[in-house]
Protein backbone atom coordinates (compact mmCIF):
# COMPACT_ATOMS: atom_id res chain seq x y z
CA UNK A 1 0.00 0.00 0.00
CA UNK A 2 1.67 3.73 -1.01
CA UNK A 3 0.44 5.17 2.46
CA UNK A 4 2.00 2.86 4.54
CA UNK A 5 5.62 4.60 4.53
CA UNK A 6 2.97 7.67 5.09
CA UNK A 7 2.12 6.07 7.89
CA UNK A 8 4.86 5.11 9.52
CA UNK A 9 6.62 8.79 9.13
CA UNK A 10 3.71 10.36 10.76
CA UNK A 11 3.46 8.16 13.77
CA UNK A 12 7.41 9.32 14.39
CA UNK A 13 6.45 12.58 13.55
CA UNK A 14 2.74 12.51 15.97
CA UNK A 15 3.47 10.51 18.62
CA UNK A 16 5.22 12.94 20.59
CA UNK A 17 2.73 14.03 23.20
CA UNK A 18 3.96 18.21 23.27
CA UNK A 19 5.37 19.29 20.64
CA UNK A 20 5.87 22.53 22.24
CA UNK A 21 7.76 21.58 24.67
CA UNK A 22 9.80 19.08 22.20
CA UNK A 23 13.60 19.02 23.82
CA UNK A 24 16.27 19.16 20.79
CA UNK A 25 17.51 15.98 19.26
CA UNK A 26 21.48 15.24 20.60
CA UNK A 27 23.79 13.75 18.18
CA UNK A 28 26.48 11.41 19.67
CA UNK A 29 29.54 11.82 17.48
CA UNK A 30 32.51 9.16 17.31
CA UNK A 31 36.23 10.24 18.67
CA UNK A 32 36.95 9.23 14.81
CA UNK A 33 35.12 11.38 13.56
CA UNK A 34 36.61 14.40 11.16
CA UNK A 35 36.11 18.35 12.22
CA UNK A 36 35.21 18.25 8.46
CA UNK A 37 32.75 15.54 8.95
CA UNK A 38 31.53 17.47 11.63
CA UNK A 39 30.85 20.85 10.09
CA UNK A 40 28.98 19.34 7.50
CA UNK A 41 26.92 17.35 9.40
CA UNK A 42 26.15 20.41 11.29
CA UNK A 43 25.33 22.13 8.40
CA UNK A 44 23.12 19.84 6.88
CA UNK A 45 21.12 19.80 10.44
CA UNK A 46 20.78 23.49 10.63
CA UNK A 47 19.61 23.31 7.12
CA UNK A 48 17.50 20.97 7.88
CA UNK A 49 15.65 23.00 11.35
CA UNK A 50 15.69 26.57 9.21
CA UNK A 51 13.48 24.08 6.51
CA UNK A 52 11.26 22.81 8.75
CA UNK A 53 10.82 26.35 10.71
CA UNK A 54 9.64 27.82 7.00
CA UNK A 55 7.32 25.11 6.56
CA UNK A 56 5.56 25.73 9.98
CA UNK A 57 5.55 29.28 9.67
CA UNK A 58 3.38 28.67 5.74
CA UNK A 59 0.42 27.01 7.63
CA UNK A 60 0.66 29.26 10.22
CA UNK A 61 -1.12 31.85 8.58
CA UNK A 62 -4.25 30.88 10.81
CA UNK A 63 -4.20 29.87 14.24
CA UNK A 64 -7.15 28.26 15.26
CA UNK A 65 -7.25 28.87 19.12
CA UNK A 66 -10.54 29.83 20.42
CA UNK A 67 -10.94 31.91 23.93
CA UNK A 68 -12.13 28.56 25.62
CA UNK A 69 -9.47 26.09 24.60
CA UNK A 70 -6.18 25.31 25.65
CA UNK A 71 -4.54 24.38 22.82
CA UNK A 72 -3.70 25.80 19.15
CA UNK A 73 -3.07 24.57 15.97
CA UNK A 74 -1.57 26.41 12.84
CA UNK A 75 -3.37 26.35 9.07
CA UNK A 76 -2.20 27.85 6.03
CA UNK A 77 -5.21 30.22 5.76
CA UNK A 78 -9.29 30.65 7.53
CA UNK A 79 -10.96 27.95 8.04
CA UNK A 80 -15.03 27.14 7.40
CA UNK A 81 -17.08 25.15 9.84
CA UNK A 82 -19.30 21.84 8.99
CA UNK A 83 -21.62 19.50 10.34
CA UNK A 84 -19.63 16.07 10.50
CA UNK A 85 -21.25 13.20 11.12
CA UNK A 86 -20.15 9.41 12.32
CA UNK A 87 -19.21 7.27 9.45
CA UNK A 88 -21.00 4.37 11.06
CA UNK A 89 -23.90 6.84 12.15
CA UNK A 90 -25.32 9.24 10.19
CA UNK A 91 -27.57 10.15 13.33
CA UNK A 92 -24.67 11.40 15.28
CA UNK A 93 -22.98 14.64 14.50
CA UNK A 94 -20.64 17.47 15.52
CA UNK A 95 -20.32 21.07 14.11
CA UNK A 96 -16.71 20.86 13.60
CA UNK A 97 -13.91 23.55 12.03
CA UNK A 98 -13.05 22.54 9.17
CA UNK A 99 -9.69 22.81 6.03
CA UNK A 100 -9.22 21.89 2.99
CA UNK A 101 -6.85 21.75 0.43
CA UNK A 102 -6.18 20.18 -2.64
CA UNK A 103 -2.98 18.69 -4.76
CA UNK A 104 -3.25 18.44 -8.29
CA UNK A 105 -6.19 16.73 -9.29
CA UNK A 106 -6.49 13.35 -7.55
CA UNK A 107 -5.33 14.36 -3.52
CA UNK A 108 -7.00 15.92 -0.97
CA UNK A 109 -6.38 17.09 2.14
CA UNK A 110 -9.02 17.21 4.70
CA UNK A 111 -8.63 18.63 8.77
CA UNK A 112 -11.55 18.55 11.35
CA UNK A 113 -11.18 20.56 14.52
CA UNK A 114 -13.04 21.28 17.72
CA UNK A 115 -12.18 22.23 21.23
CA UNK A 116 -14.91 21.99 23.92
CA UNK A 117 -14.32 23.73 27.52
CA UNK A 118 -14.78 21.03 29.95
CA UNK A 119 -15.28 20.58 34.14
CA UNK A 120 -11.78 19.01 35.86
CA UNK A 121 -13.81 16.23 36.66
CA UNK A 122 -14.33 15.27 32.82
CA UNK A 123 -10.46 15.84 31.70
CA UNK A 124 -9.46 13.52 35.12
CA UNK A 125 -12.10 10.54 33.17
CA UNK A 126 -9.83 10.72 29.92
CA UNK A 127 -7.04 7.96 30.81
CA UNK A 128 -5.34 5.93 28.17
CA UNK A 129 -7.82 3.25 27.99
CA UNK A 130 -10.53 5.82 27.14
CA UNK A 131 -8.77 7.83 25.12
CA UNK A 132 -7.71 4.84 22.40
CA UNK A 133 -11.19 3.31 22.87
CA UNK A 134 -12.48 6.81 21.41
CA UNK A 135 -10.30 7.08 18.90
CA UNK A 136 -11.28 3.61 17.79
CA UNK A 137 -15.05 4.61 17.96
CA UNK A 138 -14.78 7.59 16.38
CA UNK A 139 -12.62 6.00 13.29
CA UNK A 140 -15.33 3.39 12.91
CA UNK A 141 -14.81 0.41 10.90
CA UNK A 142 -13.69 2.31 7.30
CA UNK A 143 -9.88 1.34 8.44
CA UNK A 144 -8.24 -1.81 6.87
CA UNK A 145 -5.31 -0.91 9.35
CA UNK A 146 -4.90 1.38 12.86
CA UNK A 147 -2.31 1.99 15.14
CA UNK A 148 -2.92 3.89 18.45
CA UNK A 149 -0.29 5.58 20.61
CA UNK A 150 -0.58 7.22 24.03
CA UNK A 151 1.85 9.60 26.33
CA UNK A 152 1.65 12.16 28.99
CA UNK A 153 3.21 15.06 30.41
CA UNK A 154 2.38 15.00 33.68
CA UNK A 155 3.93 18.60 34.88
CA UNK A 156 1.62 20.36 32.36
CA UNK A 157 -1.27 17.85 33.20
CA UNK A 158 -1.62 17.27 29.46
CA UNK A 159 -2.49 14.09 27.95
CA UNK A 160 -2.64 12.53 23.99
CA UNK A 161 -3.61 10.08 22.77
CA UNK A 162 -3.40 9.09 18.55
CA UNK A 163 -4.68 6.86 16.56
CA UNK A 164 -3.18 6.22 12.83
CA UNK A 165 -4.65 4.07 9.91
CA UNK A 166 -5.27 3.44 6.13
CA UNK A 167 -7.45 1.85 4.02
CA UNK A 168 -8.30 1.47 0.19
CA UNK A 169 -11.90 1.43 -1.17
CA UNK A 170 -12.84 1.02 -4.85
CA UNK A 171 -9.44 2.14 -5.64
CA UNK A 172 -8.82 5.16 -3.76
CA UNK A 173 -6.80 4.89 -0.50
CA UNK A 174 -6.63 7.23 2.53
CA UNK A 175 -4.47 7.67 4.91
CA UNK A 176 -6.13 8.73 8.39
CA UNK A 177 -4.78 10.28 11.54
CA UNK A 178 -6.84 11.05 14.64
CA UNK A 179 -5.79 12.81 18.21
CA UNK A 180 -7.10 13.73 21.62
CA UNK A 181 -5.50 16.58 23.17
CA UNK A 182 -6.83 16.46 27.23
CA UNK A 183 -5.95 19.73 29.34
CA UNK A 184 -7.42 20.93 32.05
CA UNK A 185 -10.29 22.70 30.98
CA UNK A 186 -10.51 21.43 27.37
CA UNK A 187 -10.59 18.35 25.32
CA UNK A 188 -9.05 19.10 21.69
CA UNK A 189 -10.00 16.80 19.18
CA UNK A 190 -8.03 16.75 15.53
CA UNK A 191 -9.16 14.34 12.56
CA UNK A 192 -7.23 14.76 9.39
CA UNK A 193 -7.86 12.37 6.26
CA UNK A 194 -5.20 12.00 2.88
CA UNK A 195 -7.42 10.91 0.08
CA UNK A 196 -6.40 9.65 -3.34
CA UNK A 197 -2.64 9.85 -5.08
CA UNK A 198 0.19 9.36 -2.66
CA UNK A 199 2.48 12.74 -3.04
CA UNK A 200 5.28 13.78 -0.89
CA UNK A 201 4.03 17.45 -0.96
CA UNK A 202 0.44 16.32 1.24
CA UNK A 203 2.48 14.28 2.76
CA UNK A 204 4.84 17.06 4.36
CA UNK A 205 1.88 19.36 4.59
CA UNK A 206 -0.06 17.08 6.66
CA UNK A 207 2.66 16.65 9.16
CA UNK A 208 3.84 20.23 9.10
CA UNK A 209 0.52 21.02 10.40
CA UNK A 210 0.28 18.65 12.71
CA UNK A 211 3.99 19.53 14.20
CA UNK A 212 1.91 23.37 15.46
CA UNK A 213 -0.02 21.69 18.04
CA UNK A 214 1.04 23.32 20.91
CA UNK A 215 -0.12 24.37 24.63
CA UNK A 216 -1.74 28.09 24.10
CA UNK A 217 0.75 29.34 27.02
CA UNK A 218 3.75 28.12 24.79
CA UNK A 219 3.31 30.92 22.12
CA UNK A 220 1.78 34.16 21.39
CA UNK A 221 0.59 33.89 17.96
CA UNK A 222 -1.79 36.57 15.83
CA UNK A 223 -4.05 35.86 13.44
CA UNK A 224 -6.61 33.93 15.64
CA UNK A 225 -10.22 32.51 15.41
Amino acid sequence: MKYILSLILLTLLCIAPYHGHAEEESTVKTSTESSDDKAETAAKEEEEEEEEEKEEDQVRAFIYQPDDCEFAIGLPEEPYTIRRCHPNMPEKCDLMTSYTQVFGLSTTLNFYISCKPVTAEVTSQFDESLMRTTLIARAGTNLDIAETAYNAVEEDNIKVAVLMGSSAENGNEKLYVSQIWAGETSIFTIEAELLGEARTDADKMLATILRTIHKKSDTTEDNTE
